[in-house]
């Protein structure tokens, strides 16, 4: 939430909030609807604290499975535009790299691989569209080493690679308002300069 200290008038997040303090070496990402603090601390790498704001439930600690413990959590924390879901990405030895992903309303949570079989490795910069029901991301491509813009589905299925050079690396894909197209960066190991571009997705 946000709040008006001249008149203490409270207004709803219009976008997801995000703070880090790199001193204390800890992370926070408040959902666009206010509902939920997620927490990254030293103290719990491996895993997420969700804090309900507006006594909207418990404390809960994903992953929730007490055998599920991430070596260290990969990056962002991504909340979906109505503050339902929470995506972020882990690594262990044991299990490879996984996108996390929590559904605080229905209070589910599973993962969908994006490692095994697909060669695809670090998935960062995770992005959801308007309707939730995708994640954009980007990721190292083994077969090129270069990091190339993917989308899947929530469930797992349709994983797919968008980029339209999978030689040119990939920076910062950002979803337009309507969920019909893709802003993006890329850049080459030849020219460093980053060019915009934009991708329709045409089908999810």
């Amino acid at each position: 939430m946000s709040t008006d200290v001249t008149t203490l008038h409270v207004s709803p997040l219009t976008e997801t909030w995000a703070f880090a303090d790199t001193i204390q070496g800890v992370n926070l990402a408040l959902a666009s609807d206010g509902g939920w603090l997620a927490v990254r601390s030293q103290e719990r790498e491996d895993k997420l604290t969700l804090l309900p704001v507006q006594s909207q439930g418990e404390t809960w600690v994903v992953p929730s499975r007490s055998e599920e413990t991430y070596s260290f959590i990969v990056d962002n924390i991504a909340w979906s535009p109505d503050g339902s879901r929470l995506a972020f990405t882990g690594f262990s030895w044991e299990v490879g790299e996984m996108i996390h992903i929590v559904d605080v309303r229905a209070h589910l949570e599973w993962n969908i691989p994006v490692y095994m079989g697909n060669r695809i490795r670090f998935a960062h910069f995770l992005s959801w569209p308007p309707d939730g029901n995708a994640l954009m991301f980007a990721a190292r491509n083994e077969n090129t080493r270069k990091d190339n813009l993917y989308v899947v589905n929530v469930d797992g299925s349709n994983l797919r690679n968008l980029s339209r050079d999978e030689d040119l690396y990939v920076r910062a894909p950002t979803w337009s308002p309507d969920g019909h197209y893709v802003f993006y960066s890329e850049y080459s190991d030849q020219d460093f300069t980053r060019r915009p571009r934009l991708i329709e997705v045409t089908s999810r």
